[in-house]
């Protein structure tokens, strides 16, 4: 299918005109890298718009949380006037640089620069002890852009933001958290199917976490037994829940691996390590799936042909991330339509930089 026609025919699915708005622009950003059009998306956002109006009012920014936001924010808003970085921990970087910035103490950075410069908060596991940090240092509160508690709250709403996927939930729920990180997400999923919709209609729920990275595994293992056990009788007799420590691909075959122990961990030919991934049609053959969600840093494409007979003959609600790969706006939704053309395509974003755009199909 010629480009032209594959655009026109996922418009053509898309159910709304708010997320009519953020494909085009969506799409007019990777084709172009100008970042006006992704302004334009992340400002479709109350926190973005609140974000964007803090950025204009800005002219020298430190950034505090050298980490994959920093990077991120950084990548997404070229023309901000960075001062420098803010690390609590040196490691050897306070006499070089970090994304080609001067890394500062954080005891130089209150001393020299916190009287006229504003400091960007960019972690969002982090940012709560930062933001403490800064207060008791005595850093106004009116110098402080805290991306990273925007960037938070944002992700509570991350593959769960539309009214139609509540809609849609069936009697046995069966999540795919491909991706799983901590387990957050499938604890947003057991939220949403026992307090945010009718639970009385549910009898069961169940998600299987696939993270190949040990370490992420672990953490979703510990924070779904603790979630779990805090959930009434009723509700925990409900839920069950299964970490399959593998990747999800278009084949069974093993691959270089980039292990960094959050969400960042990723497939890559550069990688020290290994990892077993595979099929979802083959590891879940003859399974219940009723919802998949993706974000698996840039093998979204692979996994989702892998996933080809599962979604042909389920139709599973679908949550793909929508941003790795500049590409990703146009093959993982025409990929999808090929495999069922009854779908409809949603959009939401969930930052305030480029990434965490979700396409979802219901």
């Amino acid at each position: 299918m010629q480009f032209e026609e594959s655009i026109k025919q996922i418009y053509s699915h898309i159910g709304d005109e708010y997320s009519k708005r953020m494909y085009e622009n969506r799409l007019l950003y990777s084709l172009t890298g100008d970042n006006s059009y992704l302004k334009r998306v992340v400002g479709m956002t109350p926190e973005g718009a609140a974000f964007l109006r803090m950025l204009d009012n800005t002219e020298t920014v430190f950034l505090f949380g050298a980490g994959a936001w920093g990077k991120e924010l950084i990548a997404s808003y070229p023309e901000i006037q960075v001062g420098g970085c803010i690390d609590n921990k040196f490691h050897g970087k306070e006499e070089g640089k970090y994304l080609g910035y001067k890394v500062y103490s954080f005891d130089r950075y209150v001393r020299e620069f916190s009287s006229k410069s504003v400091i960007l908060i960019a972690s969002r596991l982090f940012h709560k002890e930062m933001y403490s940090q800064l207060i008791e240092a005595g850093v106004p509160e009116s110098s402080i852009i805290n991306a990273g508690k925007m960037i938070d709250e944002m992700s509570d709403r991350q593959y769960f933001d539309n009214s139609e996927i509540n809609n849609s939930l069936v009697k046995e729920e069966c999540f795919v958290d491909a991706g799983a990180f901590d387990g957050k997400t499938s604890r947003l999923f057991f939220d949403m199917v026992l307090k945010d919709s009718d639970a009385s209609q549910i009898i069961a729920c169940r998600s299987y976490m696939f993270e190949p990275d040990e370490d992420n595994a672990n953490k979703c293992m510990d924070n779904l037994d603790r979630y779990v056990q805090s959930l009434p009788t009723e509700d925990k007799s409900k839920c069950s829940y299964e970490v399959i420590p593998r990747g999800l691909w278009s084949e069974e075959t093993v691959l270089s691996f980039s292990s960094s122990s959050n969400g960042a961990s990723k497939v890559d030919d550069s990688g020290i390590e290994t990892i077993k991934v595979g099929k979802l049609d083959e590891i879940l053959k003859d399974k219940r799936v009723s919802f998949i969600k993706m974000d698996l840093e840039g093998s979204e494409y692979h996994a989702l042909v892998g996933a080809e007979e599962t979604i042909k003959q389920q139709k599973p609600k679908l949550a793909i991330s929508l941003y790795h790969k500049p590409e990703d706006v146009w093959v993982l939704p025409q990929l999808i339509l090929d495999y069922r053309n009854d779908y409809t395509f949603y959009l939401g974003h969930y930052s305030v930089a480029a990434a965490e755009t979700v396409l979802y199909a219901l």
